[in-house]
């Protein structure tokens, strides 16, 4: 008795699901279903717009990511030479103050002579 059941309720369940599946749309209706496939087809060209104006934009600050990791490691190289040539600079100080005074200390001895 419960198969009997079971099946007469699977039928019915069929029969309204092909009754359903064959009813025509009212025009309201129709029109209401044309709108919301239409909608959902800009959206999904929406997105796919959106995306990619995403990706460009992703792309051109990984670009000038890349560019300001460039000036970085030039300007670590202009600062490595600017303090190369200070210690240069002075070096070359103490060099010129050591020949002054070898130059003063030969003057006075030129003058006691």
């Amino acid at each position: 008795m419960k198969r009997i059941g079971l099946f007469l309720g699977t039928a019915g369940l069929g029969m309204l699901l092909m009754s359903g599946c064959v009813a025509k749309l009212s025009e309201s209706d129709q029109a209401k279903l044309d709108q919301a496939v239409s909608a959902a087809e800009s959206a999904r060209q929406s997105a796919g717009m959106s995306a990619d104006r995403a990706e460009a934009a992703a792309k051109r600050a990984e670009s000038a990511a890349g560019k300001a990791e460039a000036a970085a490691t030039s300007a670590m190289s202009s600062a490595d030479k600017a303090d190369s040539a200070a210690k240069r600079a002075e070096a070359s100080a103490a060099r010129a103050e050591a020949s002054a005074d070898k130059a003063a200390k030969a003057f006075e001895m030129s003058q006691q002579k």
